[in-house]
């Protein structure tokens, strides 16, 4: 046990070997030979000595425990929830279990279940980072960013050097939009591993997201210099050199992404946006088939190509109608089912609740054609909310807020929160003022709030 505390895992399960030729069953030595098989990546191996020393002692939480973790990681989840349980069942107040539960759960998807066995393993024990973390990225999971970034922070709080909890945390800060914050939280993990390209990769999307192209630019670069191999990093670097205004840049990032991994969608599909502002619409076209192609569920891709076909001369009214019905079909029609009766009051003496949805409440078109209209409802007659996803708000965005009694934000909430929020305000009817332009919330129509 001294070698293996200390990890030297050779000279430990040797030792074990030689107490299991002198008696075979001893079921700690089986457990920690075990232990020391998962531990050394041979968790099929791991998984038969663990069951042998079970055989010997039933009612042995640890090796239950362990013989969970050796089948979650040869994939048998089922199998794996069943021995997380009955080290639970021999011991309740066993945090590791809960979590490790909980991580099975997730592997599986069911985040609900999941995000209860870690709320159980952090009861038992407040200050377990791990559990905490694994929390936070259920949560994340979920959509849930708010929830979710409090457990990353209560993770770095208890282990500051938790490198995967300040980097998760800038992901879900930028989903929330709160880009500063997630910027920093990016920093902070590059502080504890400046060789992390993955951590540059992440911070060039909140940098971009917050209108600096140049910066989000370098950090791709170092991401790259770090792991030249790295589609994702070319893609994020296109992306930035596409907000600079460098089309030839992005396009040349873009295709050497593709090149790296001709698989990879979003290279594809931004691809596509650069080639069609350079109005080379067939390729444009061509691209964002090809995303759609390797991902059939990529909403935002096949939006990209309506778009572009209202731009191509060579597609008649007939053809682009034809493709929105596919894009109904494929997206769209199966939330149809899970669509709710309305609770709405039925009096028709009360104000007419209207709900506006966009992400362009901001310097842009369809703010200048809004503002006129906003400022010409009769509030004795209407109540109007609005529904942004603006990501960067600017002067428009607080001028806009200020005509309106009802102002609700939803950048990077997802499509079936923004729908609920909005059955829950009484909406009577909703205005979607996007199409299929960049941020729309077309998904959240489908669902019929």
């Amino acid at each position: 046990m001294s070698h293996h505390q200390s990890g030297r895992l050779t000279d430990a399960e040797r030792l074990y070997r030689e107490i299991l030729a002198v008696e075979p069953r001893h079921a700690d030595a089986l457990h920690l030979l075990g232990v020391t098989a998962q531990q050394s990546g041979r968790s099929d191996v791991a998984v038969e000595w663990i069951r042998q020393a079970i055989a010997l002692r039933p009612d042995f939480p640890e090796a239950h425990y362990n013989l969970g973790i050796a089948l979650r990681e040869v994939g048998r989840l089922d199998e794996a929830i069943v021995a997380c349980r009955r080290a639970i069942a021999l011991r309740s107040n066993y945090p590791e279990a809960h979590s490790n539960l909980g991580t099975v759960l997730t592997s599986l998807g069911n985040f609900d279940e999941a995000i209860a066995a870690y709320r159980e393993a952090i009861a038992l024990q407040p200050n377990y980072p791990k559990a905490h973390y694994n929390l936070g990225a259920a949560l994340k999971a979920k959509g849930r960013f708010a929830e979710a970034n409090a457990a990353f922070r209560q993770a770095i709080a208890f282990q500051p050097s938790f490198l995967e909890a300040h980097r998760n945390l800038g992901d879900t800060l930028g989903k929330e939009g709160r880009l500063e914050e997630a910027i920093a939280a990016y920093h902070a993990a590059l502080a504890l591993q400046p060789d992390h390209a993955q951590t540059y990769n992440n911070l060039s999307v909140a940098l971009r997201d917050n209108g600096q192209w140049e910066a989000a630019a370098a950090a791709c670069r170092q991401a790259l210099d770090l792991q030249p191999d790295y589609p994702e990093a070319y893609t994020n670097y296109g992306a930035a050199q596409y907000d600079g205004g460098h089309l030839e840049e992005a396009i040349a990032a873009y295709r050497q992404a593709i090149l790296l991994k001709p698989d990879l969608p979003i290279a594809h599909n931004n691809l596509g946006s650069v080639l069609k502002d350079a109005g080379q619409l067939d390729d444009a076209i061509a691209s964002y088939r090809q995303a759609i192609a390797f991902q059939p569920d990529f909403t935002g891709a096949h939006s990209n190509l309506l778009l572009t076909m209202n731009y191509h001369p060579g597609f008649d009214a007939r053809e682009i109608a034809a493709e929105h019905r596919r894009w109904h079909q494929r997206h769209a029609e199966s939330l149809g089912h899970g669509i709710l009766p309305h609770r709405n009051d039925r009096n028709p003496e009360r104000r007419l609740r209207i709900g506006y949805v966009s992400a362009d409440f901001r310097e842009h078109a369809v703010a200048f054609f809004l503002e006129g209209l906003l400022a010409s409802h009769d509030p004795t007659q209407v109540e109007v909310s609005c529904y942004s996803g603006v990501a960067r708000p600017d002067a428009v965005t607080a001028r806009l807020r200020g005509m309106v009694p009802h102002w609700r934000e939803f950048f990077g909430l997802p499509d079936a929160q923004v729908a609920e929020q909005i059955r829950e305000d009484r909406i009577d009817i909703l205005v979607d003022l996007a199409g299929h332009t960049a941020g729309h919330r077309l998904l959240v129509f489908a669902r019929k709030p």
